[in-house]
């Protein structure tokens, strides 16, 4: 059996949707209509059939006294050991648990939780994936949060805010993955040793930079792993078999491949990502119909942090203020005015009215919250203690203005697309957001489209056939370490390197780029790199040399590059040494006319005054050949020994092109 796995790991709330196939059947040929999406997550608040059951909020709850333990430890970790404190200490009292989730939601709603917060929550950690200017204060209040958490660590080196995000990135997907991984064979019937091949599918959002795309991979894949997730291969510390969608694509994939839009080939649309957190905008056009393909428009992506969490920020600074002079509150045990209006605005509003809220119905009745201990309600002529009542016109009020705020992105989208000549024909709303009633009365009043929130379902089928996709324009330029002659034309001023063995012989280590950013990458290309590695035949001391090892990097960059020039010269701004290829070639060593190795003469300052070291002067050659091979969406290294692979390293390259590129 493989499966087809796809992970909206959003702001606010994340999804998963899968298809599962005999290992030998067509994907292309999947009903749509079979892919299904995960459900029944542990303590789940709503009912049963509510379209909310599909998602779960991208929360966690880190107990007092969890240890973290660096990205590189974990890779060592066995399956299974994220659940808990990852110490290794031994105590008498039951370990701290990792809370995530409705779990999470569930101590939210508890008035001692607000007021005295056990343990740390983590929330919309997402943004920090991303290294804009977007949701700027929101980041550095998460990176306060996560400097703190770092602080108990089980190693002694600081753990930077860029690995702790993706250290929690990780924790969040491999209970993501661990639940789907249970929920898929318990729906299926099946073993793990029955699952052949997982492919995984990752959403990700179009302003995403191609860092950003690769760190999401490596959190993945380590969460995959650490998860025990069946089929999936994880190499090098990167997933063999991976496919990047942007999200609106997966989720307009869905709508139009499901029929629920009258969208044709040469039509343009408004799609309109409405999160928790941001909402985006992009105009697409369709290009094709079977498989469905979008080409985005040359306008501007429009966006701001207006999602549907805006209402409860401003409900909370509402019930806050309101309580302001009831000091009294305070005086309760574990209780604060604090705790009682976040458990209001976060989880009272939240799970009872904001779903179901329409502005524009007159009758809508006040919000009544409980607060224990409430001498008197000022918003209420009748008064009653313990209860808190917040007029429907408030409501009203901030549906209105986030509202605007998301019809203001819209419009800024349109407005553009005109100035561009462009004919929009629709603007359809997605996200969970646009379950709104009234976000969606907001722009049904003055478009036409519709609603749906099906991103990681669109990108299974956008994933089962791949057809058609983009061209494979390279968006991040590859390369290897090479140590060039010294040739003043070429090189310039640059610095140079004595030659190991020979100082008279001048180096610069330079990168010779086999892949550059704009170009096409062919989606099937191997080059031959003829090699030289050099070893004096001799230590300092006269000790014969007995082991040889050869050594090749790998680079990567996401600006443009050239050759010929060092890692950190101007050129190859932002250069980073990915992987390095070491392999033990004493083997082909063979003493007499055959061997491998050329005796070369160098010259050595010492050898004039020390006659006893002349054998410094000698040294040893080995060329070899490094070939380098683009597989699809995978990329392979392999040194080479007239056909003998000496040692080889693969990785995908996924991120390094188009979203939907094969």
């Amino acid at each position: 059996m493989k499966l087809f796995v796809a992970v909206d790991f959003g702001e606010t709330n994340s999804a998963v949707s899968y298809a599962a196939m005999p290992k030998t059947a067509d994907p292309k040929h999947f009903p749509s209509g079979n892919v299904q999406s995960i459900s029944r997550y542990k303590s789940f608040p709503h009912d049963k059939f509510s379209p909310m059951r599909f998602e779960v909020p991208t929360k966690l709850l880190y107990p007092r006294g969890w240890v973290f333990r660096p990205l590189e430890e974990l890779w060592d970790a066995p399956p299974g050991s994220i659940n808990s404190n990852t110490s290794g200490v031994k105590t008498e009292s039951p370990e701290p648990q990792l809370l995530w989730v409705w779990e999470v939601q569930r101590q939210i709603s508890m008035f001692t939780f607000q007021s005295n917060l056990d343990g740390t929550l983590i929330y919309r950690f997402k943004t920090l994936m991303d290294q804009s200017e977007n949701h700027k204060e929101h980041k550095q209040d998460l990176s306060v949060d996560l400097e703190s958490l770092s602080m108990n660590r089980s190693c002694e080196e600081n753990i930077s805010v860029a690995e702790m995000t993706m250290l929690v990135t990780v924790h969040y997907l491999t209970k993501l993955l661990d639940f789907t991984n249970c929920e898929i064979q318990k729906n299926l019937g099946l073993e793990a040793d029955q699952i052949d091949a997982t492919e995984m599918a990752i959403c990700v959002p179009v302003i995403w930079g191609q860092m950003a795309i690769r760190n999401m991979q490596f959190c993945m894949g380590l969460a995959a792993r650490l998860a025990g997730f069946p089929g999936v291969t994880v190499k090098n510390k990167s997933m063999d078999n991976v496919f990047i969608v942007s999200e609106p694509e997966a989720g307009a994939t869905w709508l139009l491949s499901a029929g629920l839009g009258d969208i044709h080939v040469g039509n343009t649309f408004v799609l309109v990502d409405t999160g928790g957190g941001t909402v985006d905008a992009q105009t697409y056009t369709v290009t094709k119909e079977a498989p469905l393909r979008l080409q985005n428009q040359a306008i501007r992506h429009s966006g701001d942090s207006c999602g549907s969490n805006a209402l409860n920020e401003l409900l909370f600074e509402y019930v806050l203020k309101i309580l302001d002079e009831h000091e009294y509150l305070d005086d309760q045990n574990g209780m604060n005015r604090e705790g009682f209006a976040r458990k209001a605005a976060f989880h009272d509003f939240e799970t009872i009215y904001k779903a179901e809220w329409d502005m524009f119905n007159p009758d809508n009745p006040d919000c009544l919250f409980e607060i224990p201990g409430l001498r008197f309600n000022p918003q209420d002529k009748e008064s009653i203690s313990n209860r808190l009542t917040v007029p429907a016109a408030f409501i009203n009020a901030i549906f209105h203005h986030v509202c605007a705020e998301v019809g203001e992105i819209v419009k800024n989208q349109l407005n553009m697309a005109h100035e561009n000549k462009v004919d929009v024909g629709a603007v359809i709303p997605m996200g969970g957001f646009a379950q709104s009633r009234s976000l969606y009365a907001t722009l049904s009043k003055s478009y036409t489209g519709f609603v749906v929130d099906a991103v990681a379902a669109g990108a299974v089928v956008r994933t089962l056939n791949k057809e058609s996709g983009p061209n494979r324009v390279a968006k991040t330029a590859y390369g290897l370490g090479v140590f060039e002659p010294y040739d003043k034309e070429v090189h310039g001023n640059q610095a140079t390197l004595d030659g190991l063995c020979d100082p008279r012989e001048k180096y610069v280590k330079c990168i010779q780029w086999v892949s550059k950013i704009g170009t096409l990458m062919k989606p099937n290309f191997e080059i031959h790199i003829r090699c030289r590695h050099q070893f004096p035949c001799a230590d300092d001391n006269g000790v014969l040399t007995e082991t040889f090892a050869i050594c090749d990097e790998i680079w990567l960059s996401d600006f443009p590059s050239k050759d010929h020039y060092s890692w950190d010269h101007e050129y190859n701004k932002g250069a980073e040494l990915i992987y390095t290829i070491e392999t033990d070639v004493s083997h082909l060593f063979k003493p007499g006319p055959s061997n491998p190795f050329q005796r070369q003469w160098g010259s050595s300052p010492k050898a004039s005054t020390n006659k006893k070291r002349k054998t410094q002067n000698r040294y040893w050659e080995l060329y070899y050949d490094l070939v380098y091979i683009i597989d699809g969406l995978n990329m392979k290294c392999i040194q080479k020994y007239e056909g003998e692979v000496l040692g080889e390293l693969g990785f995908n390259i996924a991120p390094a092109l188009p979203p939907g590129a094969v």
